[in-house]
């Protein structure tokens, strides 16, 4: 039997060696040019992105300039209509022969849609108006009656348009006997000083509750007053020391506002005694807005957080709505307006009601973690919170509690964020 030689020839082996070496040496120069090409492609994207950055820079300059110029010739515009309205209410004032002087000022009353009466003459609206003062029961001296036509030199009344108002000028301004004029400035002065007496007296009492060594019976913040009192007859007692402090300085408390809450645990029950203020019994309530806070009768602030919950999620969903209209920020930004328009509700009076955790609060700032790192709600919030770096609502509220408790224990002095 003869076998057959099955080994390739030399000259088919260096064929095939050659042919490889042709292909690695393709292959080197394939990749020489990818790498080539794509540094050629950076190349062109940084010289792109610096060109638009300039272009950018240059038309926000170009936009800055023009803007600065429009405002300025804007701001021009409003100081001459300024001068122009001087000008007529200077025309206006001579038209009406206004005395300006300060010896010459005087209280006015307007009373409008009064019909026009017969042979009507100065004297005659004179009279007509201390008739109307005297039926209001206001003891005025009436100094100048006219009507707002007779100022203005306009043609007279159509049967058809409705009557001029009168204006009636008193002969002194000195006729308040009690109380201030609305908005005066000495107002806010001249109450605190009535309050502190106030203060005084009840304090006098002694019928408040005991606070280590401390008496605490009222708390005051403007012209609110909170009487605290732990039996019956000393709140009685601090609400007849209010009627009697009321009566010497003629001021008068809003008894409708005015309302009785028993504080307690809810397995007490509840004191069912009628006060009196000012000889009028008073409504018992289970729960009372104060400053912006419901308390109820339990001190549970579950009420409380809700609403304030609310409020936050309303400013919120303004800042998502400016997030998205301007196509994101930046991470300082966003959290510099959650900061200062969010938190803020959030972690109103949190000193007082803060000693309870409440979820609700959290999932607020998750959700606004969520709307910034553009996630669904089922990532993991260990993750997002990790990510965003914000502190959780319930730690921020335990630092204002240590601060109130700073507050308190230093008494008015400031406690330093």
């Amino acid at each position: 039997m003869s076998s057959t030689n099955t080994s390739p020839s030399p000259s088919h082996a260096a064929k095939t060696e050659k042919s490889v070496d042709d292909l690695f040496q393709i292959i080197i120069t394939i990749k020489d040019n990818q790498e080539s090409m794509r540094k050629s492609l950076e190349q062109r994207m940084t010289n792109l992105e610096k060109n638009f950055t300039r272009e950018i820079k240059e038309n926000m300059d170009k936009l800055k300039s023009e803007m600065t110029l429009e405002f300025a010739q804007v701001d021009n515009k409003i100081k001459e209509l300024e001068t122009k309205m001087k000008d007529v209410e200077f025309k206006l004032t001579q038209n009406v022969n206004i005395e300006n002087s300060a010896n010459s000022v005087h209280p006015k009353l307007v009373f409008k849609n009064v019909q026009p009466i017969d042979n009507e003459s100065e004297e005659s609206l004179k009279v007509y108006a201390n008739g109307l003062l005297r039926a209001l029961e206001l003891d005025f001296d009436v100094l100048k009656v006219e009507r707002i036509t007779a100022h203005l030199n306009r043609t007279a009344t159509s049967p058809n348009q409705r009557p001029k108002p009168l204006i009636v000028s008193f002969a002194d301004e000195t006729q308040l006997e009690a109380g201030v004029r609305q908005g005066d400035n000495l107002a806010p002065t001249l109450f605190a000083v009535f309050v502190d007496d106030l203060v005084t007296e009840i304090n006098r009492i002694g019928k408040g509750i005991n606070i280590g060594t401390d008496s605490l019976s009222c708390l005051l913040y403007d012209d609110d007053i909170v009487l605290i009192s732990d039996t019956v007859d000393g709140l009685q007692s601090l609400l007849h020391c209010v009627t009697d402090w009321s009566k010497t300085w003629r001021l008068q408390v809003n008894t409708d506002k005015t309302k009785i809450m028993h504080v307690r645990k809810a397995s007490k029950p509840k004191n069912d005694y009628e006060f009196q203020l000012n000889n009028m019994t008073l409504e018992t309530v289970s729960k009372y807005r104060y400053l912006g806070l419901v308390i109820n009768e339990n001190l549970d602030y579950k009420e409380t957080t809700n609403e304030l919950v609310s409020s936050g999620s309303r400013s919120l969903g303004s800042l998502v709505s400016k997030y998205y209209a301007m196509d994101g920020m930046d991470f300082d930004t966003y959290t510099k307006i959650f900061d200062s328009t969010v938190l803020p509700i959030l972690e109103y009076g949190s000193g007082v009601w803060g000693h309870k955790r409440y979820d609700s609060l959290e999932r607020l700032q998750y959700r606004a973690i969520r709307t910034f790192l553009g996630v669904s709600l089922t990532t993991p919030i260990p993750a997002i919170t990790g990510d965003m770096g914000w502190y959780p609502i319930h730690h921020r509220i335990q630092v204002n509690i240590v601060r109130l408790y700073c507050k308190i224990e230093k008494g008015n002095g400031n406690v330093s964020k």
